[in-house]
Formats: C-alpha cells, structure tokens, sequence
C-alpha cells in the first residue's frame, strides 16, 4: 500500500469511528454524515470556500445544511458533483 492509500485509509478509519471529525454535513430526510474539513476542502474548491467563510464568522459553526443549497447545484453543476462523490465516499463501508 502506498504512503497516499495509507493515509487515506486512515483518515476513513477515522471518519467512520467519528474521530477528529470537525464538520458534520447535514442532508435531505435527516441524514448526517461526520467529516473533516481539511479532507473535504482538498478535494472540493466549493467547501474550500465554505470553509474560508465560515472560518472567519464571528460564531463557529459546526454542521452545513446541504438541504437548502440547490440553487448552489443547478448554478454550479461541478458543486453538486463534488458533493454526490463526497457523499457517497462518507457513506460507503
């Protein structure tokens, strides 16, 4: 295995055991998945800058409501790809 699929091995683990988890995404019919920010903003230049934003607010924030974004999806196509892949990498085995 190399050192990358180690890491990201790990960081699975991890997510999965809910450790280190600073985010949770929060999405239709109730369900919320656990997730680093970090892993989420390398792969996603959207949660980058969610991320950036929300960063700098006064209050901190610990969860995104993706219910409500689908006017970010239809403007923005490669957002809701970045978002279905994510998903489905946070609720895979």
């Amino acid at each position: 295995m190399s050192h990358s699929q180690e890491v990201l091995s790990k960081l699975k683990a991890q997510q999965e055991a809910g450790l280190f988890c600073d985010i949770t995404l929060k999405t239709g019919g109730g369900h919320a998945f656990s997730a680093h920010k970090a892993v989420l903003a390398a792969v996603s230049e959207y949660f980058q800058e969610v991320f950036t934003e929300m960063d700098s607010a006064a209050v901190p924030q610990s969860y995104i409501d993706l219910t409500g974004t689908s006017t970010v999806y239809t403007e923005h196509p490669a957002v809701m790809n970045d978002c279905m892949r994510i998903l489905d990498c946070l609720d895979s085995p």
